[in-house]
């Protein structure tokens, strides 16, 4: 099976479009109470298929369980270091550290022994047609070994990062308010 199929596959189950909605000038962000409708810039239609094959190879789904552990894998293998993007995971990252922590933390010590997909410097057409299961084995790491006192030490300054990039902008509001 090819990632593309393997993508669709995965855009059917969590119920979206056959392209992941990377054509859409909108896309949606679920909250337990609310839905936030949010444009849908260039710069994320052209990644947002790396995202969604980091979810197919970790086997996550798109609820706020899957996108922690997601989140902090993409964080730690360096995907979160690729501007505009890097907004999105480390905000996503800070949320989830609030209902979802161990999954943040599960995906960081994951990631940190990975390969993310965008470090194979593939082309998107090249990438798509390959066998997933020959993608599967070039991203992820057979060594289960620990993240060490430095890994560590990095993720508390991305958690750092991330309730920064979470919490910002209420702050500031907050500020200029009073």
């Amino acid at each position: 099976m090819t990632t593309l199929q393997s993508l669709e596959i995965f855009y059917a189950q969590n119920g979206y479009e056959k392209d992941g909605g990377a054509e859409s000038k909108w896309f949606e962000v679920k909250f337990p109470i609310f839905t936030l409708k949010l444009p849908n810039p260039e710069w994320r239609r052209k990644i947002i298929y790396l995202h969604d094959i980091h979810h197919v190879i970790n086997g996550c789904d798109t609820s706020w369980k899957g996108e922690a552990f997601i989140a902090g894998w993409e964080v730690a293998n360096g995907f979160g270091r690729h501007f505009p993007i890097s907004l999105l995971i480390t905000w996503t990252m800070g949320y989830s550290m609030f209902i979802n922590p161990k999954d943040v933390v599960e995906g960081y010590k994951k990631g940190v022994r990975d390969k993310g997909v965008i470090a194979l410097g593939m082309q998107k057409n090249d990438l798509l047609s390959m066998e997933f299961a020959e993608l599967k084995n070039r991203v992820e790491s057979p060594s289960d070994s620990g993240m060490g006192f430095s890994g560590w030490l990095t993720f508390i300054l991305w958690l750092i990062i991330s309730q920064i990039v979470l919490l910002g902008p209420f702050i500031l509001a907050l500020l200029i308010i009073l």
